[in-house]
């Protein structure tokens, strides 16, 4: 997860502070992102319908996800992105994503198809929020990817550029998902939930490996970091234990050498004393 970047959903906050959303519009009810209510038959929290109207849904129901992403500095983040603009709202292209609102029905020509190595981390199965990854195949210049027996199309995922606020609004609901079934510790705060982790993890390491990977890096340098560190006491601890074991040792040969000395002086006595009786 990076520390600069989170990948969220829209809040009502959201709603009254960016002037941009009143001009856009999702054909499809989706998520918003408020504090769920526990009921007798689980979690309910809000979605938006097609028509602007506020719903309550069960947070183990799918519904639509129109994917925010918050940047600390969003004018040095997306300086290298290619930005156009679509009724005086910036636009910008962050990544290729899987098109789950359309099937590709002519893309597959079993003759020129192949797998392109390039993987997507996805919602396989929004019932029981089953992530997977998928592979990218390509065929006479289209790519797209297969779940089950549908094909869908590869496109640009575009988003809303909101400068004022430091955010990227998604263009498109992307997929459908509940936000929570499987993780227990949710506890109706939408950053406990499986969906704001896929979002953070999976989601943006697919969609946007660059949002993704400096952080991915000092993770990565840190861990590396830990374990060298980790090796390094355990080898200390290990030459401490050999150097105490010979500490004591070289005490027992001190003792035994002082042992040997007094022994050996004793022995002369008694000699010399054998020595005195035969001259007797």
């Amino acid at each position: 997860m990076n520390k600069d970047i989170e990948v969220t959903l829209l809040s009502p906050d959201d709603f009254k502070q960016s002037s941009i959303l009143n001009n856009i519009k999702w054909y499809r009810d989706y998520w918003i992102n408020t504090s769920a209510k526990h009921t007798k038959n689980g979690y309910v929290s809000i979605a938006m319908t097609y028509n602007e109207k506020v719903e309550f849904k069960n947070t183990k129901k799918r519904c639509g996800i129109v994917p925010i992403i918050k940047i600390n500095d969003i004018n040095e983040t997306l300086k290298d992105f290619n930005i156009t603009k679509d009724d005086n709202l910036e636009i910008v292209e962050l990544g290729e994503f899987p098109d789950f609102g359309h099937r590709c029905f002519n893309c597959l020509d079993p003759k020129t198809t192949f797998i392109t190595g390039k993987k997507y981390n996805v919602v396989l199965n929004s019932c029981y929020f089953e992530i997977g990854k998928i592979e990218e195949y390509s065929s006479n210049g289209y790519k797209f990817v297969k779940i089950k027996d549908h094909n869908y199309p590869i496109t640009q995922a575009k988003f809303y550029v909101d400068r004022d606020n430091n955010m990227l609004i998604s263009k498109e609901i992307l997929f459908l998902a509940p936000i929570n079934i499987n993780n227990p510790n949710y506890n109706g705060d939408f950053k406990t939930s499986e969906l704001y982790q896929y979002l953070n993890n999976e989601f943006i390491k697919s969609l946007c490996p660059s949002f993704y990977k400096e952080e991915m890096k000092d993770e990565i340098l840190l861990k590396q970091l830990e374990a060298e560190n980790q090796r390094l006491k355990e080898e200390i601890d290990k030459k401490k234990e050999i150097l105490e074991k010979l500490k004591e040792m070289s005490r027992q040969n001190e003792n035994l050498r002082v042992q040997s000395a007094n022994l050996d002086s004793e022995i002369e006595k008694e000699i010399s004393k054998i020595k005195v009786l035969k001259r007797k």
